[in-house]
């Protein structure tokens, strides 16, 4: 009751525990060989959503912007949820992570709470709280770094 858990949207709450599963699960599925690439990062995260149930969605749904099509890596349509994996790399800069998520922001719509799981396991990333803030100030969303 302390913690005003009841105020909550269901989004938030399923946010937070994606968070905590992937706290837990992802350094260990990469502590001794890391990820090829991001589709190899993703399959791991799909294994690790959908551990206890099929509740989400891999690369759906296609969502137009302008002349394109996006896709989210994950999904959860139900809690109008979709998750953007990022991984950087030793050679992938803040800043072009940055750029990357400043562009998926700008296509979902904004009635989605979109989570963006950014693997940084080289600490690319100094400050996480200020590289979270600035996004999470524009609109509903969140930031989760995990090592």
């Amino acid at each position: 009751m302390a913690e005003r858990e009841y105020l909550k949207t269901p989004v938030l709450c399923l946010v937070e525990n994606v968070c905590a599963k992937m706290k837990a699960a992802i350094p260990v599925a990469f502590q001794k060989n890391s990820p090829k690439d991001e589709p190899d990062l993703n399959d791991k995260v799909s294994a690790i959503l959908n551990a206890e149930k099929d509740s989400f969605e891999r690369e759906y749904p296609a969502i137009r912007f302008g002349i394109a099509t996006t896709i989210p890596d994950h999904s959860w349509h139900e809690q109008h949820l979709l998750i953007e994996t990022k991984f950087i790399r030793s050679s992938t800069t803040p800043s072009k992570a940055s750029d990357g998520i400043a562009a998926d922001l700008m296509k979902y719509p904004a009635e989605v709470h979109v989570l963006f799981l950014v693997y940084d396991p080289h600490r690319a990333i100094s400050n996480d709280d200020k590289f979270r803030s600035a996004f999470e100030k524009k609109r509903p969303c969140t930031v989760f770094i995990v090592r």
